[in-house]
């Protein structure tokens, strides 16, 4: 037992490092992006509100994880504490603040282009 609790306690920092460090990964040719927000933030529901409308309707092969901020790590808050909401992959940041599908679509093209 005692096994077990040290084991728990020492892959929790390792979750949190890789949660933190790996932000966009593909899952079957899927792109999963992380969208920060904030709580409380009326730009954050409406960016979230359009951003969901878009992948409704243009179902461009890539979906998010969405993730406070607040309790995000230490270094991904400072990073984007003045950002939010801002949608990021691999340290790269896509769109922030207002949300524009031109806007991301160049984005887009510019982070991956066309093979």
């Amino acid at each position: 037992m005692q096994c077990l609790k040290r084991s728990q306690m020492l892959t929790f920092p390792l979750s949190r490092l890789l949660q933190s460090s790996v932000k966009c990964y593909s899952a079957e040719n899927q792109k999963v992006f992380t969208f920060y927000t904030n709580e409380n933030c009326s730009m954050c529901s409406y960016f979230k509100r359009r951003m969901d409308a878009y992948l409704n309707r243009e179902k461009p092969g890539w979906t998010y994880e969405e993730r406070k901020i607040n309790s995000s790590p230490k270094e991904v808050f400072e990073k984007y504490k003045n950002d939010v909401p801002v949608l990021v992959c691999n340290d790269t940041v896509l769109i922030k603040h207002k949300f524009s599908a031109k806007r991301l679509q160049d984005r887009m093209s510019d982070v991956f282009p066309a093979k």
